[in-house]
């Protein structure tokens, strides 16, 4: 094996340490472009995990506010319509001791009535009367009950909205 000479070894421990050096160097400028690239890399996680609940937090909000516009609709509607009990009592109030109801159905603000009278022009008459209805129509042929003095009917009743307070 060749000896290095003794002239050489201080060159040799020159360019060592002149490579220690720069590699030192380097390492000192390149290390807070990796702590930058380690925290651009946690901060990108981040942003995903918040994008997350932001998306979803959206949609909670879409969905409040269709129930909020559900329930206003109900409220406008329940604000505009008589109570039922109202709306039974004016129904009694306006039929003759000589009718009575059979079938009573209300749906969406539309009463269908079915049932016998003597004077089913007269029952007409007393419900269009009441401010509580509008558009009252029979609903098909009034016949004649065979062997009595009643007629079985079918009314079709609209209910009024009542006036915004």
């Amino acid at each position: 094996m060749a000896e290095l000479c003794p002239s050489a070894m201080p060159r040799f421990s020159h360019a060592i340490l002149i490579i220690l050096v720069l590699s030192l160097g380097i390492a000192t400028l390149y290390f807070p472009f990796l702590l930058l690239e380690q925290r651009i890399a946690a901060l990108s996680i981040a942003v995903e995990k918040v994008r997350s609940k932001a998306k979803a937090a959206d949609e909670a909000r879409q969905r409040l506010d269709k129930e909020i516009r559900t329930i206003s609709k109900i409220l406008g509607d329940k604000k505009s319509t008589p109570p039922m009990i109202d709306v039974l009592l004016e129904l009694t109030n306006r039929h003759s001791d000589t009718s009575w109801v059979r079938s009573l159905e209300i749906e969406n603000g539309t009463i269908m009535l079915q049932g016998y009278s003597m004077n089913s022009d007269n029952l007409l008459d007393r419900l269009e009367q009441s401010p509580m209805f509008d558009l009252i129509s029979i609903d098909g042929p009034t016949i004649s009950v065979k062997g009595t003095l009643y007629n079985e009917y079918r009314i079709k009743v609209q209910l009024a909205k009542r006036p915004d307070p």
